[in-house]
């Protein structure tokens, strides 16, 4: 749980940051864009990486194969910052999917049912339909695509996106609250 609260703070801290920053200069929006960045990634990791270590408690094999995958595949996103909006959602999305071996690996070995019930993976999913939903918006830039100048205060995608995101992070917690409760009812 530490692991995913402190990847949340990070994430929300550096997009305060790059917003707060961002009309200074181009050279400090870049930099405060590129943190903003990293902040996405840890948290993408750092949402999956507690899932992993739960769902594969007593299969250390998977656990570390599933753990060093993510790992690897967050440092290659960090490292290889893209200024082209639809390069840098393809990555996130591809990151975010990774999360989705697995899950799969979970159902598929415990049940649906079971992975619910011992992972609360039903709102990890939720939380990561969220996350892509908002990525999704945010790339299309609707609704000020469509309607220039109407959503430019109110109602951007990227507030938008913002809000998805911070549903997408208490739905995770939830996962994690219920998923840790479960493993303590179990121990005792």
């Amino acid at each position: 749980m530490k692991i995913y609260l402190v990847s949340c703070i990070i994430c929300l801290g550096m997009s305060a940051t790059f917003h707060t920053f961002n009309c200074h200069s181009a050279r400090i929006s870049h930099r405060a864009h590129r943190c903003d960045y990293v902040g996405i990634v840890i948290l993408a990791v750092g949402s999956i990486i507690p899932i992993v270590h739960y769902a594969f408690l007593t299969e250390p094999f998977w656990r570390r194969v599933y753990t060093g995958g993510i790992l690897t595949i967050g440092m290659i996103t960090a490292l290889r910052y893209r200024r082209k909006i639809i390069l840098r959602t393809l990555t996130f999305l591809i990151l975010g999917g990774s999360a989705i071996i697995p899950i799969l690996h979970v159902i598929l070995q415990t049940g649906f049912k079971n992975a619910c019930e011992e992972l609360a993976i039903q709102w990890t999913i939720i939380a990561g339909v969220l996350y892509i939903l908002g990525t999704l918006i945010y790339a299309s830039r609707y609704p000020e695509r469509m309607y220039p100048g109407k959503f430019d205060i109110y109602l951007s995608s990227h507030q938008i996106f913002h809000t998805l995101v911070v549903f997408g992070i208490i739905c995770q917690y939830i996962a994690l609250e219920k998923t840790i409760s479960y493993n303590n009812e179990a121990l005792s």
